[in-house]
């Protein structure tokens, strides 16, 4: 049985709302480091939108933009957490089948939870997730599981106090979350996932991840990064979402960000009606929290626990 592991996350720019690392697991007979998913799934998904109805699997950026509406990239998402044992149910209630322990921001509580799906069709939904499980079952591949991990502004800002590193954050993040679904003395795995901001070199947090286990370096280049850690192959390459488990990750991590910022906008709506809402990104975030200045001094906010630092 092969095993391919694909990592990626979403917010690590935004000065607001959380940071999310996704990580989904695929199973399939064969070698895991010969199997390209899209080949074996081609009659359910696409790299590319196409009208057949097929899923449109790729980077997130590719498959989401604010002006589209959130259709797209929920039919994906909610179609792969369904096919990983998590339908739609209801968000952020959905993380405690996606992660352990999320420390969430304490004004989730206050805002009614979100619906799933929140605008894609039931209907265009349920016929995704049959697609693609007679696809996968034709091909004899299963999606073991998807998990996240969600650092909202209180947590990132606590960390980054810590380390003073941005960049490492979001190493230990990511490299924590795949140790949480992969035990690489157990079994052969070909993990990959999208560069960390500008580094290149991951052997010795890859070491300390896995209790300091001897990690080999097969090569660095300015595009890829790879490793040797047990008897399984572990990557770090720039687009890494042309691989299908990396797409899958980006889809489901942007997923999870888009709901938490539509939680986030809806709760500074309720204490600033004219607010218009923020993706949290920089210079815009900036205007946002101006906008609503006056309010979080009134209800107590503290800057940690509203503004990332980095």
């Amino acid at each position: 049985m092969g095993v391919i592991i694909g990592m990626d996350e979403a917010g690590l720019g935004p000065n607001l709302g959380p940071f999310v690392v996704a990580a989904t697991v695929w199973e399939f007979s064969g070698r895991s480091d010969r199997c390209d998913l899209y080949e074996k799934l081609a009659d359910a998904v696409s790299p590319t939108p196409c009208e057949n109805g097929r899923l449109h699997v790729a980077d997130s950026k590719e498959v989401f933009s604010p002006a589209k509406g959130l259709h797209a990239l929920e039919r994906a998402a909610l179609t792969l957490l369904n096919l990983a044992g998590c339908g739609p149910a209801r968000f952020p209630d959905v993380l405690t089948h996606l992660s352990s322990g999320v420390e969430l921001d304490h004004w989730m509580s206050e805002i009614a939870p979100v619906d799933l799906p929140a605008e894609c069709d039931p209907m265009l939904l349920s016929a995704s997730i049959e697609q693609l499980r007679d696809s996968m079952e034709l091909a004899r591949i299963r999606c073991r599981a998807i998990r996240v991990d969600v650092v909202f502004p209180t947590l990132f800002n606590r960390r980054i106090a810590e380390t003073n590193n941005k960049a490492a954050i979001c190493s230990q993040i990511s490299l924590n979350l795949l140790r949480s679904v992969w035990n690489p003395d157990e079994e052969r795995a070909f993990v990959i996932a999208d560069r960390h901001g500008g580094r290149a070199r991951y052997d010795q947090l890859l070491s300390q991840a896995f209790d300091d286990r001897m990690v080999f370096r097969l090569s660095e280049t300015p595009d890829l990064s790879r490793y040797r850690l047990c008897d399984s192959e572990v990557r770090f390459e720039c687009r890494a979402e042309r691989h299908f488990a990396v797409a899958c990750a980006s889809l489901v991590a942007k997923y999870v960000r888009e709901l938490s910022m539509r939680m986030f906008n809806a709760f500074w709506r309720g204490h600033v009606p004219t607010v218009r809402p923020t993706q949290g990104y920089p210079v815009d975030s900036r205007r946002f929290a101006d906008d609503v200045a006056t309010a979080r001094a009134s209800l107590g906010i503290p800057d940690h626990a509203f503004w990332r630092e980095r």
